[in-house]
């Protein structure tokens, strides 16, 4: 009798084994069949968008290689430019000694290629969830360096790939005060916000990447005041941040790291 449960509680494990094994691979087919939908409002089918990439790449240091840690998919379909159409998004591995894995995204209308390259650290898709692109970031790369993990995603801004971590966790006391997920300006809306601002009054140079934090602070009268802070890697060659009200969506204020508030 013991046998014979034993055998039959193996074989329900096996079933539910071989069940969630197919989750992933029933997500993918799902998300190729939309691509692919996708795709033919343009003219187009992944054969000829995954065609015109290799033949993009022919002579570059762009190998193709798996986006992900894990090795695979090769790559996936989400539309990072904007326009409406899915992109091609997969990686490139190159380098000698320390190997490199950047994020590339090939947009099949313009056929026009963006790299999201932060030589010191690694990129990684992955995968799609709340209709964004889920980009991994590690590094830094090199002996002695503790390697942290950071995630986010990866916007197409003024025709850069730049990586947008996600907002930082605000203190259990902010907590009480404001609930930074029902914010009437969320913080991508922030992002937009602020990357409109440093282009009009600051004519902004290149950046390679944009980190989110929030604060929640309270005046004497009490009113409480929440802010997304957004702090743009290099821009100018230095550290530019840009707090945006998250209720208002005003800019509240903005600084040059290593020239204090102006």
């Amino acid at each position: 009798m013991k046998a014979k449960r034993s055998k039959l509680l193996l074989a329900w494990i096996a079933v539910l084994a071989f069940l969630i094994g197919c989750i992933p691979s029933s997500c993918a087919e799902d998300s190729a069949v939309d691509a692919e939908k996708n795709l033919a409002e343009f003219g187009l089918t992944p054969d000829d968008v995954v065609s015109a990439y290799s033949e993009s790449t022919r002579g570059t240091m762009d190998f193709w290689f798996p986006a992900r840690p894990d090795g695979s998919p090769t790559y996936i379909w989400f539309d990072v430019t904007g326009d409406g159409c899915v992109d091609l998004c997969t990686g490139r591995v190159y380098g000698s000694g320390m190997v490199r894995h950047d994020i590339i995204v090939y947009d099949p209308v313009n056929r026009e290629k963006y790299i999201l390259d932060g030589y010191n650290y690694d990129f990684y898709i992955d995968g799609i969830s709340e209709n964004r692109l889920v980009v991994i970031k590690k590094g830094p790369n090199g002996y002695g360096d503790p390697v942290k993990e950071f995630t986010g995603t990866t916007i197409l801004d003024n025709g850069i790939l730049v990586f947008v971590a996600d907002p930082k966790p605000v203190s259990s006391d902010s907590d009480s005060l404001f609930d930074l997920s029902q914010a009437p300006v969320p913080y991508r809306k922030a992002v937009e916000i602020a990357s409109a601002f440093v282009k009009e009054f600051l004519d902004a140079e290149y950046y390679d990447e944009i980190e989110i934090q929030s604060e929640v602070s309270v005046d004497e009268n009490g009113s409480v005041k929440c802010c997304w802070i957004i702090d743009f890697y290099w821009l100018k060659r230095q550290d530019y941040i840009v707090y945006v009200n998250a209720e208002t969506g005003e800019i509240e204020t903005s600084y040059t790291v290593s020239e204090g508030i102006g």
